[in-house]
């Protein structure tokens, strides 16, 4: 049984993730389906990181807000940094 913390814990990743995906534009339409896939099957690790990898390969730039936001996401989730190696920034 998950405790109320963990509960807690994916609640915010998915309410924040959500609000990640609000704020980038320019996505093609097969990664938005992915992305949503994967965080509706609350796999919010591959959600992330096949974000990242969007914009990495699809050239998208992003505000420096977003890409902050999407730093502190990896670090709370114990990913690699370097999921957002190639992501430009306005």
């Amino acid at each position: 049984m998950m405790s109320k913390i963990d509960a807690d814990y994916y609640k915010s990743l998915e309410a924040d993730l959500k609000a990640l995906l609000r704020d980038i534009h320019g996505l093609q339409n097969s990664d938005v389906e992915e992305i949503a896939r994967y965080l509706n099957a609350g796999e919010y690790g591959l959600t992330l990181g096949t974000l990242c990898l969007a914009l990495s390969n699809n050239g998208i730039a992003i505000g420096r807000k977003t890409y902050q936001s999407i730093e502190s996401l990896l670090q709370k989730m114990e990913m690699d940094i370097g999921y957002c190696a190639g992501i430009k920034v306005e």
